[in-house]
């Protein structure tokens, strides 16, 4: 067990070194990425027409996005939950959003892996264990595919929309069986009960998160059977920024596929302020959040 742990701190320490020394390469991409997915979003803007869309803001949308991004910070919780759970089972949930709620803004910085690092150290100070939390993190990152997948799928397979993407439903199909055995493959030793749980609670955040595009969907005066859909293809842009690790926090990434996903659904105005309202919705869940898990440390007088 000892050498399996001195391997797995050793495989980390490698990987962090890797990532420094390619620092400058991935700026560059990420600047590059970022830049590309800009200028396809404010082609669509413009091709949309920028009155129009700002037109469609009205008082009850800034409502939905306010109420969406508590909703959001709720959602977080249970991230914070799962991962919890795997790095520190006999954590409490003060505890779990004292490391993990303070660590979420850090994904804006380019790379997006300082969020890891800081609950790395957050977790130290209540004794946990490192490789524990460094395998709770690859874990987490594992399950983000396979659970954002899995709902994503469930939802546009229900609702009909599958024939919708061709030759990407195969491609998706695939994607979740490969994803589900490296998710196996990869972490069998670890305790089943931690795993299973994690999963369950990713499940519920992706299913939730779906259902906030939906309802930012809705205010935007998209028809209700179309909601689901919107909601599924958004989930999908989600995962594409999530998996481009060089876009902070997936900016521009996300709006972009997620723009190119709906517009063919609900046009290019409403997709457009679809993928904006959620980002605004992620923003300020991720602040609420970061307050939460301000006062718990506070609470746990973790802050010295």
């Amino acid at each position: 067990m000892k050498l399996a742990m001195s391997s797995s701190r050793a495989a980390i320490a490698q990987a962090v070194a890797a990532g420094w020394r390619n620092r400058n390469l991935r700026r560059i991409g990420g600047v590059l990425l970022l830049g590309l997915s800009l200028a396809f979003l404010v082609r669509a803007l413009l091709s949309a027409g920028s009155s129009s869309v700002l037109a469609a803001i009205d008082a009850g949308a800034v409502a939905v996005i306010a109420l969406s991004g508590a909703l959001y910070g709720l959602l977080l919780m249970l991230l914070a939950r799962a991962w919890s759970r795997a790095a520190a089972p006999a954590s409490s949930l003060r505890q779990a959003l004292a490391v993990y709620g303070t660590s979420v803004l850090p994904k804006y910085i380019p790379g997006s892996i300082l969020q890891y690092g800081s609950r790395q150290l957050l977790g130290r100070r209540l004794g946990w264990e490192a490789a524990l939390m460094a395998h709770a993190s690859l874990l987490e990152i594992a399950l983000h595919v396979v659970a954002a997948l899995t709902i994503a799928m469930v939802v546009l397979g229900a609702t009909g929309s599958a024939a919708g993407l061709g030759a990407y439903w195969p491609v998706l199909a695939l994607a979740l069986v490969v994803a589900c055995i490296v998710l196996i493959v990869v972490f069998r030793r670890l305790p089943v009960r931690p795993v299973i749980i994690s999963a369950v609670y990713q499940l519920a955040f992706f299913a939730g998160l779906a259902t906030l595009a939906a309802l930012c969907g809705a205010s935007y005066g998209i028809a209700a059977p179309l909601l689901p859909t919107v909601g599924g293809l958004f989930l999908l842009a989600w995962l594409v920024g999530f998996i481009m690790p060089l876009a902070p926090g997936g900016i521009g990434v996300r709006e972009a596929t997620g723009v190119a996903l709906l517009s063919g659904l609900v046009g290019v105005p409403a997709a457009l302020l679809v993928m904006a309202s959620m980002r605004l919705v992620s923003l300020l869940g991720d602040i609420v959040i970061f307050v939460v898990g301000g006062a718990c440390q506070r609470a746990l007088r973790l802050t010295s």
